[in-house]
């Protein structure tokens, strides 16, 4: 894993309702490392982002492919809950993004329960959400965001490029990944 620095992503920290911004050229998942910074007392809205991942994980452990170049995050949440309205976070997330992906593309894409965005019947995003407790509380929770923004590359696995797509490719202007990322925070 690559330390975090100074980054081209670095300009997220802008958006509203970000208080730090960990940024990674690669790391193995940026989930596991907003975990470990939630556990070490990261503030609400500290924000990990990275080019690329090499373990990127989605429900259940499967495996979230997550070439450079897309938009990979990971979002620590401090919210006074009890545990069991975790859940709605997920689908909460997911309509944000399906939100802000219908003001980028002027359609609506379709939500898969619970965690699924798509377009045309593929995934373009996937959200995943992981807690710790106090007790019955939330301490904190990691939203995981992997999505597609950019087209894929010709080097891309045809296991991939025949169940996902980007927002891109269905996209009438360019999606620049930094001011689309902003937006897509804020809608948070």
């Amino acid at each position: 894993m690559s330390q975090a620095t100074a980054g081209p992503l670095d300009a997220l920290g802008h958006a509203a309702g970000i208080a730090a911004v960990h940024y990674y050229e690669s790391v193995d998942s940026t989930n596991r490392v907003a975990l470990e910074l939630g556990a070490q007392g990261a503030a609400h809205g500290t924000l990990v982002v990275a080019r690329s991942q090499s373990a990127g994980k989605g429900r259940a452990g499967r495996r979230w492919h997550s070439p450079p170049g897309q938009f990979y995050c990971s979002l620590i949440w401090r919210l006074p809950w009890p545990a069991e309205r975790a859940p709605q976070v997920t689908l909460d997330v997911a309509v944000s993004v399906a939100r802000a992906i219908e003001s980028e593309l002027g359609f609506a894409p379709v939500l898969r329960w619970p965690n699924d965005v798509l377009i045309e019947g593929r995934k373009c995003c996937g959200v995943l959400t992981e807690l710790r407790t106090k007790g019955a509380e939330i301490d904190f929770l990691v939203i995981g965001i992997g999505l597609n923004v950019l087209p894929f590359s010709a080097h891309a696995p045809e296991e991939i490029t025949d169940i996902a797509v980007s927002i891109s490719e269905h996209a009438e202007q360019p999606v620049d990944l930094v001011d689309f990322g902003c937006r897509l925070l804020e809608s948070l």
